[in-house]
């Protein structure tokens, strides 16, 4: 990806986000999600995207998992609380990719781990983003804690119904 792509993108985000596009969705905050290996993460912030029109396309899931370098086992303290708040400021780059529609992230509040679920309209586009995504996490996260699965014809919906449960 070129610099003058990246700087369309960050530019489409952040006009998506000044324009209302982009919103916070505080009603799912706490909710727990129950991943594919079983563990439980809850949700601290949920972005999402208005969609212009519907596509007709089948939705597509990106669940990457990940743990950060320097943070502690369990989820607490300020290093949590720090990451938790300034984390937003990648929003701009992931809003404005072509097909983004959706972001729930996620921490595991025993292990301290962190992961998400991006909904996409494609899996090409599912995929391109997991490409960039695993490069960058694997800079600040610990050494074999990266993995990023694309779940395909899933959308946030009915991923949930298979596996989530509701949190505090």
């Amino acid at each position: 990806m070129g610099s003058g792509h990246l700087g369309a993108v960050r530019a489409g985000g952040a006009v998506g986000l000044c324009r209302g596009r982009v919103r916070l969705d505080r009603s799912r905050v706490g909710t727990a999600v129950r991943a594919g290996d079983g563990r439980e993460y809850v949700t601290f912030r949920l972005t999402v995207r208005r969609a212009k029109q519907s596509t007709g396309a089948r939705p597509v899931l990106l669940h990457p998992r990940f743990r950060l370098r320097f943070m502690p086992r369990r989820h607490r303290g300020i290093r949590h609380a720090i990451f938790e708040r300034v984390c937003i400021v990648t929003t701009p780059f992931f809003v404005g990719l072509p097909g983004f529609r959706s972001k729930w992230w996620l921490v595991d509040v025993v292990t301290g781990d962190y992961a998400g679920l991006y909904q996409w309209d494609t899996v090409e586009q599912a995929r391109a983003d997991a490409s960039g995504l695993e490069r960058v996490l694997r800079l600040v996260s610990v050494p074999g804690s990266v993995s990023c699965e694309v779940i395909a014809d899933r959308g946030v919906d009915a991923f949930a119904v298979a596996r989530w449960g509701r949190g505090g």
